[in-house]
């Protein structure tokens, strides 16, 4: 709870910035709410990550804020303050590789190596709907939107280069969209030097 308002109540706030950049500014006082929870939210927006997608009855689609949708936005509200939950975050990325490791980006620098772990562990020639394959255009969408908000300078990303130029011109079109997009945040045009 902060200011009468439970944490679930917060967050949808916070998902209805609709724009990661949004989330990552801490004039907003829906981001300012989540912070001032402070590390006391990682393990409720834990459990909204590893939670199973539902669907109400009579849908097709999944509800408005699903509870995935609510732990990524926590994470990229909180920012730095969210870096404790980083190891139980990675441990959920198979579980969660469309939403995780875009939490994990909205952590911000000290989550690259983790992110380094999604681009690096995986073999480019896998099925484009396994978790793993997933979890790399997450990853790198997740790099794009943090880099181009500010949450993660160029400068300490850019050990990564060599890594995101090979998904560039990968077969995977999710994380080669992606890859270019943050080669382009780098300055580098059509996935190129």
């Amino acid at each position: 709870m902060y200011g009468g308002k439970p944490l679930s109540a917060l967050l949808d706030e916070v998902c209805a910035l609709n724009h990661f950049a949004n989330m990552v500014n801490t004039n907003n006082p829906e981001v300012q709410a989540v912070r001032a929870i402070g590390t006391n939210a990682i393990p409720w927006l834990l459990r909204q990550l590893s939670a199973t997608p539902w669907t109400p009855a009579g849908t097709n689609n999944p509800a408005r804020y699903a509870p995935q949708s609510r732990g990524r936005c926590g994470f990229w509200a909180l920012g730095e303050i969210g870096t404790p939950a980083i190891p139980s975050l990675v441990n959920l990325i198979e579980q969660q590789p469309d939403a995780v490791p875009s939490a994990l980006a909205g952590i911000g620098a000290p989550a690259l190596p983790a992110l380094e772990g999604c681009l690096t562990n995986v073999r480019g020639d896998l099925s484009l709907d396994s978790p793993k394959a997933r979890s790399v255009a997450s990853a790198l969408g997740g790099l794009f939107v943090a880099i181009d908000a500010g949450r993660i300078p160029t400068n300490r990303a850019a050990y990564l280069l060599p890594t995101i130029r090979g998904w560039a011109h990968s077969t995977n079109r999710g994380a080669a969209y992606w890859a270019t997009g943050v080669l382009r945040e780098f300055g580098f045009e059509h996935g190129g030097m």
